[in-house]
């Protein structure tokens, strides 16, 4: 019911923020995606180019494994780097 009524609002046009841990809920509803960690905005972006933003990162990565990746402290300067939004 909740994902029904997401899609039906951003169908009609109406912008949709949706905060969540859930990310297999955010992949399958987002368009574009921003990525906090820490009070600093990794990345902000249509959300294939969130994979797209990391050096190896696989075309169907998971947005969980895109997430580890771009909080990973080795993984920050990387990001701000290749789109990423630090």
């Amino acid at each position: 019911a909740l994902k029904g009524s997401i899609r039906e609002r951003a169908a009609a046009g109406v912008g949709v923020v949706v905060s969540s841990h859930l990310l297999d809920l955010v992949e399958d509803l987002s368009t574009h995606l921003l990525v906090l960690h820490e009070g600093r905005a990794l990345f902000l972006g249509p959300t294939p180019e969130a994979r797209r933003a990391i050096e190896g990162m696989a075309e169907d990565a998971t947005l969980e494994e895109v997430f580890l990746r771009l909080t990973d402290p080795g993984a920050q300067a990387l990001a701000a780097d290749t789109g990423g939004r630090g």
